[in-house]
C-alpha cells in the first residue's frame, strides 16, 4: 500500500514538473525576446514604418505635382514634414517621427534619405518630349521643329507689326542665334530636313509662317515643349492673336493666361482638355484655323474661361470635326460675339 502511494506521489511530482516546464516554455514563447508578443509588436512597428513611407512618398509627389503646375522649383524634401496633411497624422519630436500617441516610428533623416534616393533632384532640369530643358531655359518659349521636306524656308517675326517694339531674341536651333528687329517682315531661315529646338526669349509677340505673312503650308511639324514667360502686348494685340505657330502636332502644357495663339493648320487630332485652364481673366481665345486633323473638342475646353467675350474663327476651317459638344459654351456667359466660330466646315 505504501509502495503504491509512493508511486502515485512520484507521478504527481513528475506531472507537476512537466507542467511547470511546459508553462515555462509557453511563457517563453509568449513573453521572450522571440515570443509572440514581441513578434506582434515588431510587426506593428514594421507596418507603421511602411505606412509612414507610403504617406511620405505620396505627400512629396503631391508637392512636386503642385510645383510643376505652378512652374515653381522642385520642392525641398524637408517641406513634406511641415505640410498639414503630414502633421495631421504624425508628430516631429527631435530627430524622430512619431505617431499621435508619441510612439517613435522612424528617424526623420531615414525618411528624407529615402525620398532623396527615390526622387533625386535634377538641378531644375525637366525633360519634355524627349528634350532636356535646363533651369536656365524655363522662362523661354521652346519649340521642337520637325522639317519633313528636304529644305524649308520659314519666316520668324511678329507679322503685322510695323511699330518699333522690342526685338525678339531667338535661338533658331541650327547654330544661329540673333535678334529679330524688323518685326513686320521678320527674318528668313532655311532649314534642312531634320529636328531643331527653337528657343524664344521672354516676349509678348511671336510668329512663324510663310513669306509675306502667308500660310506656311505643309513640310513641317511643331511641338510646343515649353511656353515660358510669353505674355501679350494688349496695346497692339487687342482682339487678335499675338502668337502664331503653324502645324502644331503636340502641346505639352496649358497656355499662359494672357496669350492668344493662332494655331495655323494645326496637326493635333484632339485638343488637350486642359489647354485653357489658366484663362480666367482673358476676353479672347486661341484659334485653330484650317486644321484638317482635329476631329473632336473636349466638352469642358472653355470651362475655366468665364470672362471670354469673343469666339473669333476659333474652329474656322476645321472641316473634319465629327461633332460639337452641346455644352461647349455652357460656362461662357459673358460672350458678346461669335464671329465665324465654325465657318468653312
Amino acid at each position: 500500500m505504501n509502495k503504491r502511494k509512493g508511486i502515485t506521489l512520484l507521478a504527481l511530482v513528475i506531472t507537476i514538473v512537466i507542467m511547470l516546464l511546459l508553462a515555462g516554455v509557453a511563457i517563453q514563447m509568449t513573453m521572450g525576446e522571440n515570443g509572440l508578443i514581441a513578434k506582434s509588436n515588431q510587426a506593428k512597428k514594421e507596418q507603421a514604418k511602411a505606412e509612414l513611407l507610403e504617406d511620405a512618398k505620396l505627400g512629396y509627389l503631391n508637392l512636386k505635382t503642385k510645383a510643376i503646375e505652378e512652374k515653381s522649383p522642385t520642392p525641398e524634401y524637408e517641406l513634406l514634414l511641415s505640410t498639414s496633411e503630414f502633421l495631421d497624422k504624425y508628430n516631429i519630436v527631435g530627430d524622430n517621427i512619431t505617431d499621435k500617441k508619441g510612439n517613435v516610428i522612424e528617424a526623420k533623416q531615414e525618411i528624407l534619405n529615402t525620398l532623396k534616393m527615390l526622387y533625386p533632384k535634377t538641378d531644375g532640369k525637366k525633360t519634355v518630349g524627349g528634350v532636356e530643358i535646363p533651369e536656365s531655359d524655363k522662362d523661354k518659349m521652346i519649340l521642337k521643329l520637325k522639317v519633313l521636306d528636304e529644305t524649308k524656308e520659314i519666316y520668324f517675326g511678329a507679322f503685322g507689326i510695323s511699330e518699333s517694339l522690342t526685338p525678339i531674341k531667338i535661338d533658331y536651333g541650327n547654330g544661329t542665334k540673333g535678334e529679330i528687329v524688323d518685326l513686320y517682315d521678320g527674318e528668313s531661315i532655311t532649314y534642312n530636313k531634320g529636328e531643331y529646338i527653337i528657343k524664344v526669349e521672354e516676349t509678348r509677340y511671336f510668329a512663324m509662317g510663310g513669306q509675306l505673312h502667308s500660310f506656311l503650308g505643309e513640310g513641317i511639324e511643331v511641338e510646343i515643349l515649353n511656353w515660358g514667360k510669353v505674355t501679350r502686348n494688349k496695346e497692339y494685340f487687342d482682339k487678335r492673336w499675338n502668337i502664331r505657330i503653324p502645324n502644331v502636332s503636340k502641346i505639352y502644357e496649358p497656355e499662359p493666361e494672357e496669350i492668344v495663339v493662332f494655331y495655323e493648320n494645326a496637326k493635333i487630332t484632339e485638343i488637350p482638355k486642359d489647354l485653357f485652364k489658366n484663362k480666367k481673366g482673358i476676353k479672347d481665345i486661341s484659334m485653330f484655323i484650317g486644321s484638317k486633323t482635329i476631329k473632336s473638342i473636349p466638352e469642358d475646353l472653355f470651362k475655366e474661361c468665364p470672362d471670354i467675350e469673343r469666339f473669333s474663327e476659333t474652329f474656322s476651317g476645321c472641316e473634319n470635326l465629327e461633332s460639337i459638344p452641346e455644352n461647349l459654351f455652357k460656362y461662357n456667359t459673358k460672350v458678346k460675339e461669335f464671329y465665324q466660330t465654325f465657318s468653312r466646315m
